[in-house]
């Protein structure tokens, strides 16, 4: 992975959208009003989104999987005996080397990537088109070239809360995604990870997994922490 990809996979649509604002040439007359510029900025940043988060994809795997066996620790749930050797990450490395062997090879690594590029497709573009509408509307009202630097905020906010309610459903269901053979391993009935990621279960299983388990409200769980992490 070269410097500049990495660079871009750290970047937030936020400032993606800079990039993309410093870089553009002056509208020219033939523009069609404030809707195709957003649209513009919409698609562009859906297409970066989803290129860096494939490339950072197999890397959150892990990560993820990490974060949700630092819960089961703090909740004092250890692993079964048979499943421990698998199911227990000591280091990124140490993970990855495990879900490679435990579940088949580079394949796990890429669980649930197609919902998650859906989800960050999405995200993107509805930030990028409400934050560039706002932005528009706010800045021919007030007839100014650029907004004041709180009111930039702002609507930066507003539109990363009208984004993130829109797919944290899907976020939910990606994280039920990437730990499902992880969470399956320390199932004292489980055969290990590597049948869990063959039998891994489908969106539909997942979203009636969440419903059951926590009702409707449980698609937005973690939306007051998303909308407030970078």
């Amino acid at each position: 992975m070269s410097d500049d990809e990495i660079e871009l996979s750290q970047l937030d649509v936020f400032e993606l959208y800079h990039l993309i604002e410093e870089n553009e040439a002056k509208p020219s007359s033939r523009d069609g009003g404030p809707l195709l510029p957003a649209v513009g900025h919409a698609v562009a940043g859906a297409v970066a989104s989803a290129l860096a988060k494939s490339l950072v994809y197999p890397l959150e795997i892990v990560i993820t999987r990490m974060q949700v066996q630092r819960q089961f620790k703090a909740k004092n749930e250890a692993p079964s005996a048979a499943a421990n050797a698998n199911a227990e990450y000591k280091s990124l490395p140490d993970a990855a080397r495990k879900i490679y062997r435990a579940e088949g090879g580079i394949r796990p690594f890429y669980t649930g990537l197609s919902s998650d590029v859906t989800k960050g497709i999405i995200d993107s573009f509805l930030f990028f088109l409400a934050y560039q509408t706002i932005r528009t509307f706010l800045k021919a009202r007030q007839s100014a070239r650029n907004l004041p630097v709180l009111q930039e905020l702002a609507v930066g906010v507003v539109s990363g809360c009208i984004s993130k309610s829109i797919t944290s459903p899907i976020q939910n269901i990606v994280t039920r995604q990437q730990t499902a053979a992880l969470i399956a391993a320390r199932d004292p009935e489980s055969k290990g990870p590597s049948s869990s990621s063959r039998n891994a279960p489908s969106v539909r299983e997942l979203a009636q997994q969440i419903k059951s388990e926590k009702g409707i409200a449980g698609f937005w769980a973690g939306y007051s922490a998303a909308i407030i992490r970078p």
